[in-house]
Formats: structure tokens, C-alpha cells, sequence
């Protein structure tokens, strides 16, 4: 298990403990299972059963084979299939915790209408990543009304950086940003990565793309751009600052689609950013009594 692992199961691990012990869980689904890191620490943490779905057969396999390294008796067991096909399982009695760590794209707003739409689900823990994938924005009426009722793949995309991990680009974006100009300026768009074109040299690498694409470029009018490289560093970083907007903008709408429906949520920092960028967690939960899980 990697650090940025253990950081977030260990985390999510007392997270989880903490729901447990206000809302008495009888099992768990934890949804994008993988290798198990997560399904099998609650199962021994909790000790609960626990049903890890994930659309790989060889990741559930090699999440089974994990709990015979577990350092305390557990129960845990998989379905190898689609999330958007699964039901139920032998597993899952009574009431029920969902987890879903880094659900990726799409996979976060089924896990909210499954959550939604189960009487037996009554916990959830959902951490979503990959917001480029994402189709369904928005999902509340909330967000809907004060939005344009979309985000764009610009934005998605920028959605998922990070601005306090985020290093100085590979020379190879600006290249890439120059070469685009380049093409635009003769109405020739390059839509399609250009695998294994690497070069340390502004002028190598537009004439290796030029020869790839079978475009020819004019050498001359890339000696203007020589002296911007800093100045698109300083652009990107700028750019990159306001990636944490729009996830939070996600974010808001995810809360807003659970609370619309009667059901008590929050929005909870659970990891530190540094480690781990995607750091906050959706606690929901629908016991009424109950006003929040963190104070």
C-alpha cells in the first residue's frame, strides 16, 4: 500500500468508526472496491461484513486474496461487475454504509442516486475524483438555478489539478501551446496527441510535428514565441489557482442534490490536500435525529 494509500484509508477508517458508532451499521458497500485497501481495512476495523463492487475481476480477486493477510478476523467478499448492474448481495443485511473512495467520474453521481434510492442504505462516505468524465452537472435544482446549468471540459479538466502539488509543466506544454497557435493560424487544428514526441528544443519539435502532421510551419514564426515561455508558466499557474472553485462547485451541487431530498450531509476535509488533492468527503446519512457526524 502506498503512503497516499494509507493516508486515506487510515483517514476514512475514523471517519467511518465515527458513523458507526452514531448510526450502528449492519454491513458495508464500498463501491470501486480495487484491490480491496479500503473494503477489507472497514471490514477489519468495523467488523462488518463488507461487499466491494468493482467492474474488474482481477482487482476483486486480488481484493479477496487480501483478506488473508488481515490482522484480525473479517468478512469481506466482492462482485465483479458494473456498478450501474448492481443490486445486491448476501452480504449486505440491514442497514447500510456506503463507501466509495475516489469514485471516478460518472461513478459518483450513480453512487448518490443508489444511496437515494435504497431505503437499507442509510451512511455514506463518497469521495469523487476524475471530473473530466463527468457527464451529470447539474444534479441539484440548487446549483441549477445559479449556474449556466453546465461545465465545460476546460473546465472539468481544470477541475482536477491541484495548485498546492502543482510543479512547474514539462517544456513540452508550451511546445505543445505554441505548436497549437501555429496550426490555428493556418486554419489546420491539431486535435490528436502526438505520442512520443519529445524534444528539448522549441525548433526540433515543431519541425518533427510538422513532419508527422505533414504541415508545413513556418520556422521564422516561432522566434517570437522563444521569450514567452515564462509568461505561460505564470498564465498556467494563475489558471491552475482557481481549479479548487470549480471542484468546490461540484462539490456544492452533490451536497445540495442530497439535501434537497430530506437527507442530513456533509462536506468534510478527511485528507490532507498535499497527499492526497482530493481531500474532502461527502458524510451523508438519513437518521434525522442525527445533525452531524463532525462538529
Amino acid at each position: 500500500m502506498s503512503d497516499k494509500k494509507r493516508h486515506e484509508v487510515t483517514s476514512l477508517l475514523h471517519l467511518a468508526g465515527s458513523m458507526h458508532q452514531n448510526l450502528n451499521f449492519d454491513s458495508v458497500l464500498d463501491v470501486g472496491t480495487g484491490k480491496g485497501y479500503l473494503g477489507v481495512s472497514l471490514a477489519e476495523a468495523l467488523q462488518l461484513p463488507v461487499c466491494g463492487v468493482d467492474s474488474d475481476p482481477k482487482r476483486c480477486q486480488a481484493a479477496e486474496r487480501r483478506t488473508k493477510s488481515a490482522k484480525a478476523e473479517c468478512t469481506f467478499s466482492t462482485v465483479a461487475a458494473p456498478f450501474g448492474t448492481f443490486t445486491t448481495h448476501d452480504d449486505l443485511t440491514g442497514r447500510v454504509l456506503i463507501t466509495a473512495l475516489h469514485a471516478c467520474g460518472e461513478l459518483s453521481p450513480s453512487v448518490l442516486r443508489f444511496f437515494l434510492d435504497n431505503p437499507a442504505c442509510q451512511g455514506l462516505l463518497l469521495t469523487g475524483c476524475c471530473y473530466n468524465l463527468l457527464d451529470s452537472f447539474p444534479l441539484s435544482e440548487t446549483v441549477g438555478r445559479k449556474t449556466s446549468g453546465s461545465l465545460s471540459r476546460t473546465a472539468r479538466m481544470l477541475a482536477c489539478q491541484s495548485p498546492l502539488r502543482r510543479q512547474l509543466p514539462a517544456e513540452s506544454l508550451f511546445f505543445r501551446a505554441v505548436l497549437q497557435t501555429l496550426a490555428h493560424a493556418k486554419q489546420t487544428p491539431v486535435t490528436k496527441r502526438l505520442k512520443g514526441l519529445h524534444s528539448r528544443c522549441l525548433d526540433d519539435y515543431i519541425a518533427e510535428a510538422s513532419r508527422r502532421l505533414n504541415v508545413g510551419f513556418d520556422l521564422e514564426a516561432i522566434q517570437p514565441w522563444k521569450d514567452k515561455q515564462a509568461v505561460f508558466y505564470r498564465l498556467l499557474q494563475l489558471r491552475n489557482a482557481f481549479a479548487p472553485l470549480i471542484e468546490t462547485l461540484v462539490q456544492m451541487d452533490w451536497l445540495c442534490f442530497l439535501r434537497e431530498r430530506g437527507v442530513r450531509a456533509q462536506l468534510i476535509q478527511v485528507f490532507d490536500p498535499v497527499v492526497s488533492p482530493r481531500c474532502f468527503v461527502i458524510a451523508a446519512w438519513k437518521a434525522r435525529d442525527l445533525k452531524e457526524i463532525v462538529k
